[in-house]
């Protein structure tokens, strides 16, 4: 597997948890954001919250762009600074994920429990992917 592939193995985790954190914070607007009163915007980042008051394709924008950002890092910084980056992106979309789904979901609690198990599976995969083979091959029994 060359370079770029194991780069983008890196990428799937903080890539899933951006996009789900997106989609949860457009969903949970209140109904009269969703009717044009765009003032009503509810999300904790204050550029994101700006961004949502001017418009929701202003805000979907500035996500494209901030996910266009992440993967940048994650594919051309050295590893294990992209590895560092990667952890801080699952991190804050994770919790900016589950701020919404404790708030607003039945169980929501639980609902954010299994988004942190599947967001640790999902790590430990696809970085098994990313390390260097040496790192990956099993150790010969002594």
């Amino acid at each position: 597997m060359n370079r770029l592939t194991k780069r983008l193995w890196l990428c799937i985790c903080p890539v899933a948890v951006c996009v789900l954190d997106q989609v949860i914070t457009l969903w949970r607007q209140p109904p009269g954001y969703l009717q044009g009163d765009y003032a009503l915007a509810k999300e904790a980042s204050p550029p994101f919250k700006w961004l949502l008051q001017v418009h929701p394709m202003a805000y979907v924008a500035g996500a494209a762009v901030g996910l266009g950002l992440y993967v940048a890092i994650l594919m051309l910084t050295p590893r294990r600074f992209a590895m560092t980056a990667a952890i801080i992106i699952i991190l804050g979309h994770s919790w900016g994920t589950a701020t919404w789904l404790i708030s607003g979901v039945t169980h929501g609690y639980w609902v954010a429990m299994a988004l942190f198990v599947v967001s640790g599976i999902l790590v430990t995969v696809t970085w098994e992917k990313n390390m260097p083979l040496r790192v990956c091959e099993p150790q010969a029994a002594e």
